[in-house]
């Protein structure tokens, strides 16, 4: 998902012929991440783990450096999208079935002009959350529901959050520690499974999903470099700066956070 996502702004810029190095080095990655998959337990942390250990080489930084300043911004950015979409799915979901003949019409609104908070018919499984509309209208959407509701409960404490950009930036701020400490938990697991050491069974499965989403992100900026012809080391730091450079843009430029949300790239 991560890489079709991409696919619509990277395909007009795909040259003719690209690099055999850079190839050669997309199909890499590629492979160690498809490795890492196919390995059950544990273990799929080292080789999924290699993705990045390898671009990070040809970033020419170290691990944690590529690590920290490559996927931090991207990763925090995904996770507050993600909690965006699930609060308002779960809010238009107690709306669809609620008895109240009003806020059924609410969920109807919310598929149509001005609104059109989804994108798909209504009564859609594959609907997608339109991320922009829903910043603009989560006061209405918090309003339409039961106030001891959990579906109005996560809406209003997710308000606060995105009540402007220097709210959301302190938010993704906030995430990029979380990050940090996210990285050194997986670090310290690959560690223990390379030399034999004690493993905390219970976070394994938190530990794998995040070293695949920083993989899959990985590849995917590889392949964006591929598709621009772009070194890697440069297209590396030119990716940094202009995560770097949204952040800072989205918390003093004073536009509505709506506008700003979108993809950096």
């Amino acid at each position: 998902a991560a890489l079709r996502a991409r696919a619509s702004s990277a395909g007009p810029r795909l040259p003719l012929r690209a690099t055999t190095v850079e190839v050669r080095h997309a199909f890499e990655l590629l492979h160690w991440l498809a490795e890492g998959r196919a390995t059950p337990g544990p273990a799929r942390i080292v080789l999924t783990k290699r993705v990045i250990e390898r671009a990070a080489g040809w970033a020419r930084v170290k691990e944690d450096t590529f690590t920290d300043q490559q996927l931090a911004i991207p990763w925090a950015r995904t996770q507050t999208l993600r909690r965006i979409g699930e609060a308002t799915r779960a809010a238009l979901i107690v709306l669809e079935h609620a008895a109240d003949n009003q806020q059924h019409l609410t969920w109807l609104e919310a598929h149509n002009e001005p609104r059109r908070i989804v994108l798909g018919y209504p009564g859609s499984r594959t609907a997608a959350i339109d991320t922009a509309q829903a910043l603009q209208n989560l006061e209405w959407l918090a309003s339409s529901l039961e106030a001891d509701s959990e579906a109005r409960d996560e809406l209003d404490r997710l308000r606060p959050l995105v009540a402007n950009g220097a709210a959301y930036g302190d938010w993704v701020e906030r995430l990029c520690e979380e990050f940090v400490c996210l990285r050194h938990r997986y670090s310290r697991h690959r560690n223990a499974i390379v030399h034999g050491g004690p493993i905390n069974e219970q976070s394994i499965a938190t530990i794998l999903l995040f070293v695949d989403a920083l993989a899959v992100d990985t590849l995917a900026a590889t392949i964006e470099a591929v598709l621009s012809g772009h070194p890697l080391d440069a297209h590396f730091a030119s990716r940094k700066q202009v995560y770097q450079d949204w952040l800072a843009g989205v918390r003093t430029s004073g536009r509505p956070l709506h506008e700003l949300i979108g993809v950096p790239m």
